[in-house]
């Protein structure tokens, strides 16, 4: 589909013509609520599954009830249960009156993240730096465990939620 689109009814006819058990939708959650709330309304009921693009009160604000029972994997979920989630949500929500989302939990461990580069450089020097960032291993953040894989991609956890009527509902923690 086309960026910034309105009117999915032809996607839809042929998502329902095809009749997939599921339905990969990587998109923002603009569009993702159209989509979705489209292809309910036509009575296309197979989960939609997507990623952090979703991440947004909107979605539901624009989609409604019918975003009920899709899943997306993200970052990041304030439900977490690791004491370091506990405490980072309880502190940002202490400051800014709401929970964080993901974009917020990632700042966080990017910064833990450069910290122990940088205190495991072995000078304050940005080749040094940066081959500490290059070996980042087992740093403990809200997000999960960071590590920096070989290829200079970061290894860490993967959340998974579920849709609920108004909100993103925590089923589980993938472990790389």
């Amino acid at each position: 589909y086309q960026a910034a689109s309105q009117d999915f009814k032809t996607l839809i006819a042929q998502l329902k013509e095809l009749n997939p058990p599921i339905v990969w939708l990587p998109g923002y959650y603009g569009e993702v609520a159209l989509i979705v709330k489209q292809a309910r309304e036509a009575g296309f009921q197979a989960p939609f599954l997507g990623a952090d693009g979703w991440e947004s009160t909107k979605l539901f604000t624009v989609c409604g009830p019918s975003i009920k029972g899709n899943y997306m994997s993200n970052h990041f979920a304030p439900e977490g249960d690791s004491p370091k989630v506990k405490q980072f949500v309880k502190n940002y929500k202490d400051r800014f009156g709401v929970l964080p989302d993901a974009m917020a939990a990632l700042a966080y461990d990017a910064t833990y993240a450069m910290a122990d580069a940088v205190n495991r450089a072995k000078e304050l020097k940005p080749e040094a730096i940066k081959d500490a960032i290059n070996s980042i291993k087992g740093v403990e953040g809200v997000c999960g465990t960071i590590n920096m894989g070989p290829d200079r991609e970061v290894i860490k956890d993967v959340v998974v939620l579920t849709t609920g009527e108004n909100s993103f509902i925590y089923k589980e923690t993938i472990k790389p």
